[in-house]
């Protein structure tokens, strides 16, 4: 059944299935890896932090980042959901399941969409990014990927309600910590 021949809805229907919380990637980036091995990527690899690289085209000329998460938020409140968290059902249209929109199925778009690309048109490289933590650690984990690497552009498959966002170039983060006891 897993091939070239799945339907991007079929993977991603399998992806939303695993539970990729937090700590639990492994599991997706290997499942993401096989179909991007399956579907013809000149180059598969996982990094040391886990998250998955997928290179077509030639690697003289500008890159092409598209980049996705594959991890989740923790489950809570199982009790609310209307369909099961981890069995991607569709009703009415729509799948439903953990991760389906944030962001499984930017994930399945991604790869799917780089494997289709006409290779002989291609003057550079895409880079297909698929990290984990990000629900933590926010991108954290591809600092060293991209290092020593020159990015002509980056497309990022986060749910903006098919509106185009603008990133920012760059982020601070300030924690303030204050000692001392609450008076009146």
């Amino acid at each position: 059944r897993f091939g070239s021949h799945m339907s991007t809805l079929d993977f991603l229907r399998d992806l939303v299935r695993i539970d990729s919380t937090p700590g639990k990637e492994e599991a997706a980036i290997r499942l993401a890896a096989e179909r991007m091995t399956r579907l013809g990527f000149d180059e598969v690899t996982v990094d040391s932090h886990g998250n998955l690289l997928g290179e077509i085209g030639p690697l003289q000329g500008p890159t092409l980042v598209l980049d996705g998460h594959i991890d989740t938020i923790p489950l809570h409140s199982a009790k609310a959901w209307t369909h099961s968290p981890y069995q991607a059902e569709i009703a009415d249209g729509r799948l439903y399941g953990l991760g389906a929109v944030d962001m499984k199925a930017g994930v399945a778009a991604l790869i799917d969409g780089a494997a289709s690309v006409d290779r002989s048109r291609l003057h550079g490289t895409a880079l297909v990014s698929i990290s984990i933590a990000e629900e933590m650690r926010e991108g954290a984990t591809l600092q060293r990927t991209f290092e020593n690497r020159a990015v002509s552009w980056c497309v990022i498959a986060e749910p903006t309600d098919l509106q185009i966002a603008t990133a920012q170039r760059g982020r601070a983060r300030v924690q303030v910590e204050i000692f001392g006891r609450s008076v009146h």
